[in-house]
C-alpha cells in the first residue's frame, strides 16, 4: 500500500520479547526506526528497508500495532503513521560496527532510564509498545493495512478546558501554530517527555530548574510525559490575557499548585510555600529578606488555617485564593508575552514566574518562519502589524571605552580619564599604545570624547549648573550665594554659551523624525514647567552618575518652561545632556513650547528679566527656534505612544502613526501649519464624569472625539477613541502629560492611559512628581520624594 504522505516506525523485538531495537534521532534522543514511505512503495516494504538501513539487519514484520493520524503537523512532516512489529529469533543479526553508535538494543529496565537522560529517549512509544508486546496484547495482522481505519488523536476539550483556551484567545490558527512548534521537536514521536520539554523551552533561555518546574505543572496527569492537548492547555495557562477570576482562575491555580509543588506529592510543604511567597513580592518589586521571607511565610500559613505546619493541600490552596484570603497568585505563572509573540522571543523573564506581564496587546499576524530562540530585545513590538522597525540580524560587537571614571560612594563623578592619560600607569599594559593612538582620531570616537571634554559647551553649562545649584559659603562660614541662586555670575558668558548650545541643538533636533522611536529600558516624564529643584532631584535619584553611565534612556514630554522660577536652567540643563548624549536624551514638544502661550505666562518675561531685554528677546527667540524643530511625539519599544497631550483625532489624519512622520520642520506656528501637530500637543483624555448625554451622541457621531471643553482647541478623547488608536497601530498603552496629577500620575481609561506629571507643588499646590519607566515589559510609576 504505497501511501506518499505516510510514514512508518518499527517496533523490533526479538522473540521472545526481551529487547527492542531503537535508533539515534538527530541528536535528539533514541527512538524506533522511522523512515518516510517512498513514491511506488509500501508500508512493510518501507519497514524492512528502514532497519537494514539504520541498523543493518534483517527483521521479519509481523503485524500492526498502531495507525494514527496526527490532524496537524508541520507542513514537512506526513499525517499517517503506521506503526509496525518486527520480531527476530534471538539477535541472528548482529548490528554491524559502524552502525553502533546510532542503533542500539535496550532491554525495559534500561529503556526506562533512557527515558530519564538528557537526550535520551525522544518520546515514550517505545515503552509503551514493549509492555503492550510482552504482555501478549493484540497485534493486528498485515492484512489490517489494505482496510486502514485511521485513529486520530484526539482533539477534543472539556467545557473547563475550552473556557481556558477562549480566556487565552487560543483560536484554531494559534492552536495549529503551538500544534506545529510542539511536533518540530518531537516528531516522529507524538509525546513530550520532560528532556524534550526542558530543551525546548531552554532554548528559549529559560533557566533549566524553571523548565522543569513548567513540566510537572504541564504534567496534569503525572504521566512524565506530555500530550499535544497538554502542552496546549499548560501554553494557554501562561498566557497573560487569561483573567484570574472564574474557571480560567481555577485551572491557572491549579497549575500555579503543580508548579510549585516539585515532588508532586499534592502537598505544598513550608519550603515550597516560601517559594510562593518570595515570587510573589518578587513580581511586585521586592526583594525579601530572610527574615522578611520566614515572616510572611509564616502568615500565609495561617491564611492556609495550617498551624501546625502540616502542609497545604490543593483543595485548601484553592479555597485560600479563591475567598481572596491569600493573595498575589494572578502575578505567578504568566509568560511575558503573549504566546504569539513568545514563539520568537526569549522567555528568560519568564521569571517568578509571571514577572514582567505586560497587559495583552493586539495579536500580530506571523509570517511562516522557522523556529527561533525567544528575544525580548529584538521583539519590542508587540502591535497587531509588522514592526515599523526591522531589526538586522548582524553581529554585534563591542570596543573598549575611551574614558575611565572615578565615582564616589555617593554615586557622584569624582574624575575622569581618558586612557590616553593613564599610558604609564599599571592601568594599562604597553601593548594597548598602538590600538589607542589608532582611536585618537577616529571620527566615531568623537562623540565619546566630547562628551567627557569639559570645555566643551554641554559641560561648561552643566558645571555652571552645578555652582547654580549648591550653596556657597565664604572662608568664615558665612552664606555667600543660596542654592538655586546665580550669585555674581557673568549673565552675558552665561547667555553666549546657552546661545551655542542652542544653535548646536536645533540641528540635533531638525534631523530628529518627528515620530522618534526609543528602545526601553526608558524613563519617561512628563511636564516640568521650570522647576529645577525637582529636575535635580531626578537627576540624584536616577542619573546620578550621569545619562552616558545610566543603563537607561530618557524621553521628556515637553512643557519645560512657564509657571516655575527656572525654565532657563531646565533648557539649559536638557539641552546639554542632549548634546552630549543624542541617543539617550529625547525631547517632544509641549503646548508651553509655543511664543503666544510663553507671553501669556512667564517665560518670555523670565527671560527679560535675567538677561536684560535685548539679550533677553535673543535668548528667548533662539530657544523658541529649538522648540520649533522637536520632534512632537515617540513611540517605546513600537508599543508605548508618547505625546505631550494625546492622540490625534481623525478629523485631521487617518490616526496612523505614519501620518505623524509627514509633521514639517521647523514649525514656528503649528496651529496654523499642521493642525495634527497642534492637537498632539493640547487634547485631553474624557473622563466618565466629563461625558452627559449630549455629549454621548457627540462622542458616537465623531467616532469618540469631541472639541476639548477644557482648552478651547484641540479636542478631547474618549475610551474608545483611545482604544481604536491603539487597536489601528498596534499599541498597548499611551503615556501623556499636560496635566497635573496630585499623585504626579494618574492611570485613566481602563488601563491603557497613563497621565505623568513631573513638578511637584505646580502653582503653590501640594501635588507630587512623578515619572515612568517603561523596562522589561512593564510600564511603572516612581513618584518622587522632594522633601
Amino acid at each position: 500500500m504505497a501511501n506518499t504522505r505516510g510514514a512508518i516506525a518499527v517496533f523490533a523485538a526479538n522473540s521472545p520479547c526481551t529487547e527492542c531495537l531503537l535508533t539515534y534521532k538527530d541528536d535528539r534522543g533514541w527512538w524506533l526506526p522511522y523512515t518516510e514511505v517512498e513514491d511506488g512503495e509500501g508500508f512493510v516494504e518501507a519497514a524492512t528497508r528502514v532497519v537494514r538501513e539504520q541498523c543493518g539487519i534483517g527483521l521479519d514484520i509481523d503485524g500492526v500495532l498502531e495507525v494514527r493520524q496526527t490532524a496537524v503537523m508541520t507542513s514537512s512532516h506526513p499525517k499517517v503513521m503506521v506503526t509496525l512489529y518486527g520480531s527476530q529469533k534471538g539477535h541472528e543479526d548482529n548490528i554491524p560496527l559502524e552502525l553502533q553508535s546510532k542503533a542500539s538494543w535496550y532491554n525495559l529496565q534500561q529503556l526506562q532510564q533512557l527515558s530519564t537522560q538528557d537526550q535520551g529517549l525522544l518520546g515514550h512509544e517505545p515503552i509503551s509498545w514493549f509492555r503492550h508486546v510482552q504482555s501478549d496484547s493484540h497485534v493486528a495482522p498485515l492484512s489490517f493495512l489494505h482496510s486502514i481505519t485511521m485513529a486520530t488523536e484526539s482533539d477534543s476539550f472539556e467545557e473547563h478546558e475550552e473556557s481556558l483556551l477562549e480566556a487565552a484567545k487560543f483560536k484554531q490558527e494559534e492552536q495549529e501554530e503551538l500544534l506545529q512548534d510542539f511536533y518540530s521537536v518531537c516528531y516522529p514521536s507524538i509525546t513530550m517527555g520532560c528532556h524534550t520539554f526542558v530543551r525546548y523551552f531552554s532554548d528559549k533561555e529559560v533557566p533549566i530548574e524553571k523548565c522543569r518546574n513548567l513540566f510537572t505543572a504541564f504534567d496534569t496527569s503525572n504521566h512524565d510525559l506530555l500530550n499535544a492537548k497538554d502542552f496546549l492547555l499548560g501554553m494557554a495557562a501562561l498566557q497573560p490575557c487569561v483573567p484570574h477570576g472564574g474557571m480560567p482562575a481555577e485551572i491557572r491555580c491549579r497549575y500555579i499548585f503543580r508548579y510549585y509543588n516539585k515532588n508532586s506529592d499534592g502537598i505544598l510543604k513550608q519550603e515550597e510555600l516560601q517559594s510562593i511567597v518570595a515570587d510573589i513580592f518578587e513580581c511586585k518589586g521586592r526583594q525579601l529578606t530572610a527574615k522578611e521571607l520566614k515572616e510572611e511565610t509564616s502568615k500565609a500559613i495561617k491564611l492556609f488555617g495550617n498551624d501546625d505546619n502540616g502542609g497545604v493541600a490543593l483543595a485548601d490552596f484553592l479555597s485560600a485564593v479563591g475567598s481572596l484570603k491569600f493573595r498575589g497568585t494572578s502575578l505567578l505563572f504568566r509568560l511575558p508575552h503573549d504566546f504569539t509573540r513568545s514563539l520568537d522571543a526569549k522567555m528568560n523573564n519568564l521569571g517568578a514566574v509571571g514577572r514582567d506581564v505586560p497587559d495583552a496587546a493586539p495579536r500580530r499576524e506571523r509570517k511562516p518562519s522557522k523556529r527561533k530562540k525567544f528575544d525580548i530585545g529584538a521583539e519590542s513590538d508587540s502591535s497587531g502589524k509588522e514592526s515599523d522597525v526591522e531589526l538586522p540580524d548582524v553581529e554585534i560587537k563591542y570596543e573598549l571605552a575611551l574614558h575611565s571614571v572615578k565615582v564616589r560612594r555617593t554615586g557622584v563623578v569624582s574624575d575622569v580619564n581618558t586612557l590616553w592619560d593613564l599610558q604609564g600607569t599599571s592601568a594599562l599594559s604597553h601593548s594597548i599604545g598602538t590600538v589607542l593612538e589608532g582611536d585618537k582620531t577616529r571620527f566615531q570616537r568623537l562623540p565619546s570624547v566630547q562628551c567627557f571634554n569639559q570645555k566643551s559647551h554641554p559641560n561648561e553649562m552643566l558645571t555652571g549648573l552645578r555652582y547654580f545649584e549648591r550653596p556657597v559659603k565664604r572662608p568664615d562660614g558665612t552664606l555667600e550665594k543660596k542654592s538655586f541662586e546665580w550669585g555674581p555670575v557673568n549673565k552675558p558668558a552665561f547667555a553666549k554659551c546657552l546661545l551655542s548650545i542652542c544653535h548646536e541643538v536645533k540641528t540635533v533636533f531638525m534631523d530628529e523624525p518627528r515620530l522618534l522611536k526609543v528602545q526601553a529600558p526608558v524613563y519617561i516624564l512628563g511636564d516640568l514647567h521650570g522647576n529645577f529643584q525637582d529636575l535635580v532631584c531626578f537627576e540624584k535619584a536616577l542619573w546620578r552618575m550621569g545619562v552616558l553611565l545610566t543603563p537607561a534612556s530618557f524621553l521628556f514630554l515637553g512643557d519645560y518652561v512657564d509657571r516655575g522660577e527656572y525654565g532657563i536652567e531646565v533648557v539649559a540643563y536638557l539641552f546639554a545632556q542632549k548634546l552630549l548624549v543624542p541617543d539617550k536624551v529625547f525631547l517632544i514638544r509641549g503646548n508651553h513650547e509655543l511664543r503666544a502661550v510663553q507671553e501669556r505666562f512667564s517665560f518670555h518675561t523670565e527671560c527679560l528679566q535675567k538677561f536684560g531685554e535685548k539679550l533677553g528677546l535673543e535668548v528667548w527667540e533662539t530657544i523658541n527656534q529649538c522648540f520649533d524643530a522637536m520632534p512632537v511625539a515617540a513611540v517605546v519599544d513600537n508599543n508605548i505612544f508618547c505625546a505631550h497631550g494625546g492622540i490625534p483625532s481623525l478629523w485631521h489624519s487617518s490616526g496612523l502613526l505614519a501620518d505623524m512622520e509627514k509633521i514639517p520642520v521647523p514649525l514656528r506656528d503649528p496651529e496654523s501649519e499642521s493642525p495634527l501637530a497642534w492637537e498632539l500637543m493640547w487634547a485631553d483624555p474624557l473622563s466618565s464624569d466629563d461625558v452627559g448625554p449630549e455629549m454621548q451622541e457627540e462622542l458616537k457621531t465623531n467616532h469618540g472625539f469631541t472639541q476639548n471643553p477644557k482648552r478651547g482647541t484641540a479636542h478631547a478623547f474618549s475610551h474608545q477613541a483611545l482604544q481604536d488608536f491603539l487597536e489601528r497601530n498596534g499599541l498597548s498603552h499611551v503615556v501623556r502629560a499636560h496635566e497635573v496629577q496630585q499623585a504626579g500620575f494618574q492611570v485613566q481609561q481602563h488601563g491603557k492611559l497613563l497621565t505623568v506629571f513631573s513638578s511637584s507643588h505646580y502653582c503653590g499646590g501640594t501635588n507630587e512628581a512623578a515619572c515612568v519607566l517603561a523596562d522589561r515589559n512593564k510600564i511603572r510609576t516612581i513618584r518622587l520624594d522632594t522633601t
